[in-house]
């Protein structure tokens, strides 16, 4: 229970394309620090027109809500047509998954266009909804969500009072999928941004199957084998951007001075050094490679605080 007087967790705003296992990877850590009380999941949106994706979005926040909890964030999509950056080996590998009972093993509550909420409606009553400074939005992939968000009226004023910072975690790929997007909310934005970049950061392929050792069945796990050939090392950065939301004072991290993003034709981000400037890179501390590594891997994989009595830890074995 939150104590009196103390303000209250952080209400994140997680966008992505969950194209790529790494967006797996940033939900569990995005929903771990949910069980820690650094943030609060807002909401959930994803960037491209593909209603087994949000299917996909859903199922795994219910799975790391646990077994019937009525605090499942709305799920919003996109009506951009991204089709280039769909993985659907790795959807239909957790929404395909039966129980020996035949049972879907991972539910999900997208079934049509109507289950799912619009995009940048649901952003911006997610922004309105949070106390002033407390609101952050974290952007894994296209920007198109932002844009459209942008787009709404209340939006302009909302998002200073509102949002404390915009984190981006985005590919070149990601960003010129909608580089109009892409451009407009860099220039335009009205809050803080900060971009993160930690190429430097792998989850490492081979420590799946011993990290994940404590759960029989998980979806973290079966959709990363099925992205790619095994084994081999997915991307942090998205995993680090949802960290730095939650936690921006961290030694983890160390950023640029306050200045301005562009972005090329090719994807690439420029940073413009300006002391009115209100956007910045995020990179990892040179110090703290090693550190912020181990945290975000005990992060993803960490096991359940406190399985229901008698069950395993939403497909672990069995409790004493």
């Amino acid at each position: 229970m939150q104590a009196k007087g103390t303000p209250p967790p952080v209400g994140a705003l997680f966008d992505s394309s969950f194209s790529r296992s790494e967006h797996v990877l940033a939900m569990a850590v995005l929903y771990k620090l949910q069980t820690l009380r650094d943030l609060r999941v807002a909401s959930l949106s994803v960037s491209r027109a593909d209603l087994r994706a949000v299917g996909f979005c859903d199922a795994l926040a219910r799975y790391f809500t646990g077994p019937g909890s009525r605090n499942i964030a709305p799920v919003a999509m996109s009506s951009h047509e991204m089709q280039a950056l769909a993985s659907r080996p790795m959807i239909e590998a957790v929404l395909g998954e039966r129980a020996p009972t035949g049972e879907v093993r991972y539910p999900q509550g997208i079934k049509k266009l109507n289950d799912t909420a619009e995009p940048a409606a649901l952003i911006r009553n997610g922004i309105s909804a949070q106390q002033p400074g407390n609101a952050v939005v974290i952007a894994a992939g296209p920007l198109s969500n932002v844009v459209a968000a942008m787009a709404l009226p209340d939006v302009k004023d909302l998002a200073p009072k509102r949002v404390r910072t915009l984190v981006i975690a985005a590919t070149p790929d990601d960003l010129r999928a909608d580089l109009p997007a892409a451009r407009k909310v860099l220039a335009e934005w009205a809050a803080p941004i900060a971009f993160v970049e930690a190429p430097e950061l792998t989850f490492p392929g081979g420590q799946l199957e011993p990290r994940f050792a404590w759960a029989e069945n998980h979806p973290v796990r079966e959709a990363y084998k099925a992205f790619q050939a095994m084994p081999y090392d997915a991307p942090l950065a998205a995993a680090a951007a949802v960290l730095y939301a939650a936690r921006p004072a961290s030694d983890l991290f160390t950023t640029s001075g306050a200045g301005a993003l562009e972005v090329a034709d090719d994807g690439a981000v420029r940073h413009q050094p300006s002391g009115s400037g209100t956007r910045k890179i995020v990179r990892i501390a040179a110090s703290q490679q090693e550190a912020a590594l181990q945290a975000l891997i005990d992060l993803i994989a960490a096991q359940p605080a406190a399985p229901a009595a008698g069950r395993g830890g939403r497909g672990g074995p069995p409790q004493p």
